[in-house]
């Protein structure tokens, strides 16, 4: 079974979501794991492991404002994801920004709510689903 056909029989299912997420990030496309991550947050707004992954899209492709505002979410949720995205190597492009910095210093909350190829160190963004 694909990603896609779990997710549209159990689209609530946490595990299908990541995997379907990792699966569009290892294979570069960003966008598409984004609009992944946003479907899924629909249903699963309060999961900081997909807001953290679609942090670290973001951070793949050098957006620090959506990547800082994505792991505001995660660090709001799992205050745990400040320390992990501080070594996470997907988060090496926008490092050294102000807002990254700030993100995971004082972890502010985001200022809008929800609705809206390297490897990460965090389990979550390297797990698949069963097949």
């Amino acid at each position: 079974a694909t990603y896609g056909t779990i997710l549209a029989h159990k689209p609530d299912t946490l595990k299908a979501a990541i995997g379907q997420v990792n699966a569009l990030r290892g294979l570069n496309q960003l966008d598409q794991a984004i609009a992944a991550c946003d479907r899924s947050l629909r249903v699963l707004e309060h999961e900081a492991d997909l807001w953290y992954l679609k942090a670290v899209c973001h951070a793949m492709q050098v957006d620090a404002p959506a990547a800082t505002h994505a792991l505001a979410h995660a660090i709001r949720l799992n205050d745990s994801y400040a320390a992990t995205a501080q070594t996470d190597v997907a988060f090496d492009g926008i490092r050294d920004t102000p807002a990254f910095l700030a993100r995971i210093q004082s972890d502010p909350a985001p200022s809008d709510p929800m609705p809206t190829n390297a490897q990460s160190t965090h389990p979550a963004a390297n797990d698949t689903p069963d097949a």
